[in-house]
């Protein structure tokens, strides 16, 4: 691990994941599948709320910025620049 580095960000990764699959597991009665209880606990966290807002306030400037041109989620997945049919 490199010098000053406190964490290890695969160890976290897979800490979080397993968490959330026995809680899943716990509460399987509650949702017909892992995806509808991810969902379903993204949209109660507060974190995640704070983040969907700080995304939705960036949109809306970016928006005003450049009227009239889309700001699609293909564009944010780096295709911009891209030519039809790509």
């Amino acid at each position: 691990m490199p010098v000053g580095k406190t964490f290890d960000c695969v160890e976290m990764k897979d800490r979080i994941q397993h968490d959330l699959l026995r809680e899943f597991e716990a509460r399987r009665f509650e949702f017909d599948t892992y995806v509808d209880f991810i969902n379903a606990t993204a949209k109660d966290d507060l974190e995640i709320k704070a983040w969907r807002e700080r995304v939705r306030l960036a949109r809306s400037a970016v928006k005003s910025q450049a009227p009239g041109i889309p700001v699609s989620r293909g564009a944010q997945r780096g295709s911009a620049g891209r030519g039809p049919g790509r």
